[in-house]
């Protein structure tokens, strides 16, 4: 009851009108259209609802297996499912992750200025990167993809990619540093995928809590690797696919997760292969890095058609003429600073810098405490502007990114994207 309850809920408030658009159309080509309905019932989703249903779904399903110990409190349970931290963003946690805390938790200076420094930098990710970039890259993806450059539709992409990692990234840190000021230690979300040098290890570092709890209610369950390679590719296969769907209920999002599962069995079959050139191949950088930008147009765009016109001004075929709309229309002097900020904050820099400077603590901390206090009051000036001009640079397209936030509302500073 508990699992058809929760799924049931997800599927009505995220996925009926997916259906119901899809069903329509089939009729139509069916020639049955005096099947279809006049009007296609139009539904709100609840705020957050693929994040808590996770949650909900992973207690059952651990009390069921024995892995924890129900609990008799009504009140730490609701607390688990409606932790405002997490809720709308991630990460999403389980309740064997806090049901210590629940009961008794440890307040410290020491974890209040851990989860202050985190939430800051999150907030410097969102506000100072991932705005900036959204600029360009809704300005770029607004154009006809016929009519992109090269150039231009690179910009655009990279653009894209850092945003989405900076926005989510960003999101998850200010989660966790509101947990620590609260006494929960959240897991980590991000673990600088874009140094992955195979699609697995991606998925092992990019919303990780999403990827385990795929990987222990979804693809285990299924078989996991145990039962022969045509299964597991198999098993690979339905997980990511239903990853994709997770995300949004387009069938862009269904190629999404088609995409990543394809390279991960291309990448079990290579590695299976005893040549050491073939071997070498999936565990490259040139590898991956392409696949995962061109993968992220599939992720941004409304639809297939424009997804293929967008692949197409990347490699230079739909012929648009550069002076159409030209680079250097988007490449200003502060797009460029934002996106060198945006390549060495996505590799580990920052540990790389405080591992240097390990021996001067004293001269590391106030070096430290100064850059946060920059980056605050940086953000504050951010959130300073007009209403009008933080509703343009909100990062994410509401309608199309954004399944779980209702259409037609206005952003929020802190909004519900399910990716």
């Amino acid at each position: 009851m508990s699992l058809a309850g929760n799924l049931g809920l997800l599927a009505f408030f995220k996925y009926a009108g997916f259906f119901a658009e899809n069903i329509s159309a089939l009729l139509h080509l069916a020639g049955l259209s005096d099947w279809v309905p006049d009007a296609v019932l139009k539904i709100s989703l609840p705020l957050g609802i693929s994040f808590y249903t996770f949650q909900s779904l992973s207690y059952t399903i651990d009390v069921y297996r024995g892995s924890i110990r129900f609990t008799r409190s009504a009140v730490d349970f609701l607390c688990f499912v409606t932790l405002f931290p997490q809720l709308v963003a991630g990460p999403i946690v389980r309740y064997r992750d806090l049901a210590a805390e629940l009961i008794s938790r440890s307040l410290s200076r020491e974890k209040a200025a851990g989860g202050v420094r985190l939430f800051i930098i999150g907030l410097g990710k969102k506000m100072l990167i991932a705005n900036t970039l959204a600029v360009a890259a809704d300005k770029i993806f607004a154009i006809p993809g016929d009519q992109l450059p090269v150039a231009t539709a690179w910009i655009g992409t990279i653009c894209f990619t850092f945003q989405l990692y900076f926005d989510f990234a960003g999101y998850s840190d200010m989660a966790i540093g509101l947990g620590l000021m609260l006494g929960f230690d959240f897991p980590k979300n991000f673990n600088y995928p874009f140094i992955s040098r195979t699609m697995a290890e991606f998925w092992q570092r990019w919303h990780i809590t999403l990827s385990t709890w795929l990987r222990d209610y979804l693809f285990t369950p299924l078989g996991g690797y145990r039962r022969g390679r045509p299964r597991a590719y198999a098993n690979v296969l339905i997980t990511f696919l239903l990853c994709g769907f997770w995300h949004g209920a387009a069938w862009n999002f269904i190629c999404f997760g088609a995409i990543c599962g394809s390279c991960i069995v291309f990448e079990r079959i290579i590695q299976s292969n005893r040549r050491a050139f073939f071997r070498n191949m999936t565990g490259c950088a040139f590898y991956l890095m392409p696949i995962v930008i061109f993968t992220m147009v599939v992720f941004r765009s409304d639809t297939m058609h424009a997804c293929v016109l967008h692949w197409q001004a990347m490699l230079g075929l739909n012929a648009s003429p550069s002076s159409l709309h030209p680079a250097r229309l988007y490449l200003n002097g502060e797009l460029i600073f934002v996106l060198c900020a945006a390549t060495l904050g996505s590799v580990p820099f920052t540990p790389w810098l405080r591992e240097k400077f390990r021996r001067v603590e004293r001269l590391r901390r106030v070096t430290e405490l100064a850059c946060l206090l920059v980056i605050f009051l940086l953000c504050a000036m951010k959130l300073a502007e007009a209403p009008t001009t933080r509703s343009s640079t909100s990062g994410f397209r509401w309608k199309t990114l954004d399944p779980d936030f209702p259409a037609g509302s206005t952003p929020s500073p802190w909004p519900c994207f399910s990716c």
